[in-house]
């Protein structure tokens, strides 16, 4: 029953560009604020098998902060590369009181990748009300939120920019402010993101470059594949428009997005064939820049795809960057 809820769910929720002349898919009711602050953290959402919680090390830290060790079996998963049957391993942070995890029992678990290993965001016991919603959640492309009873896209600020009129783009899912269809990448179609060598290696500084990050969309299949998420405007591909970025729990445009305009079509990427671009964390403006040498997060999402990147920030070196890469005062 619960596997045909979800198909169902997919089916209707699903954004692909269609003949104007085809039925709009049916309008998914958006799921509570709590819901998708709690179960849009991580780029993997599974149901799973609590097998066994080891406790790790504690931090007498004020409140105390307690390490445990999760070691899950995929029931279902809803978002994310995880396999039904999978074995995983998270790590849970706590702090004030240890975490009371039923071993044995269901969980929903949302899990951020994090250098080869999986960070748990959020965990709870699986409830019938609780699948609904992060079901719900798996719908959204990575970025999304929900204010009151709409969704909001993150290009909200740009108004009537962020999705031209006129624009082709079906989904179950739109933006309550901006009109801009929650379109995603789909299944078969790999996202990568690798950091790009600095003009200048510094030793102990810079070991994961200047903020400059290549982004992928590959199509390992035998077929043409047409990217709804990330759009092309004729002359080139719109990554600036089409790409987000999660930082210490906010989620940015890339700075200079301008929207998709009227003229823009999705990328078809050819069998076999990658497509890639540049995208650089640094010209973000809002971030709290570590002082002294220190490690900042960027989780980089297209669509519901997302890769997150663990980035050594030098304040000697990068603060001069930044303030090279921001926008000059006219």
């Amino acid at each position: 029953m619960k596997k045909t809820l979800l198909a169902a769910l997919l089916l209707l929720a699903l954004p692909a560009l269609v003949p104007a002349d085809e039925v709009e898919p049916k309008v998914i009711t958006p799921p509570s604020e709590e819901a998708v602050k709690k179960w849009n953290k991580g780029d993997v959402l599974i149901v799973a098998e609590l097998t066994a919680a080891k406790d790790g090390p504690s931090l007498p830290t004020s409140p105390p902060q307690y390490n445990t060790v999760l070691s899950l079996k995929v029931k279902q998963s809803l978002r994310g590369g995880l396999k039904k049957d999978a074995a995983a391993t998270g790590h849970l942070r706590t702090k004030g009181n240890k975490p009371n995890l039923a071993q044995g029992k269901k969980h929903l678990v949302s899990m951020t990748t994090d250098r080869g290993a999986y960070r748990v965001e959020s965990i709870e016991e699986l409830t019938d009300a609780r699948l609904k919603d992060a079901m719900a959640v798996a719908l959204l492309p990575r970025g999304w939120s929900v204010e009151g009873r709409q969704f909001v896209s993150p290009w909200a600020a740009l108004g009537k920019k962020a999705w031209a009129e006129g624009l082709q783009g079906k989904s179950g899912i739109r933006c309550g402010k901006t009109g801009r269809p929650a379109l995603l990448v789909g299944d078969g179609v790999k996202f990568t993101v690798e950091k790009v060598a600095p003009a200048k290696q510094i030793k102990f500084q810079n070991p994961d470059g200047d903020g400059e990050y290549k982004v992928t969309i590959e199509n390992p299949t035998k077929k043409d594949v047409t990217i709804a998420a990330l759009f092309a405007d004729g002359k080139k591909v719109l990554w600036d428009e089409s790409v987000l970025i999660v930082c210490q729990g906010k989620t940015y445009t890339v700075p200079g997005a301008a929207g998709v305009p009227q003229k823009a079509k999705p990328v078809v990427v050819k069998a076999g064939e990658s497509i890639s671009g540049t995208v650089n964390a640094l010209k973000l403006t809002g971030p709290e820049w570590p002082r002294g040498g220190y490690r900042i997060e960027f989780l980089f999402c297209l669509g519901e795809k997302a890769s997150n990147q663990s980035f050594y920030y030098y304040s000697k070196h990068h603060d001069a960057i930044r303030a090279a890469l921001a926008p000059k005062d006219k």
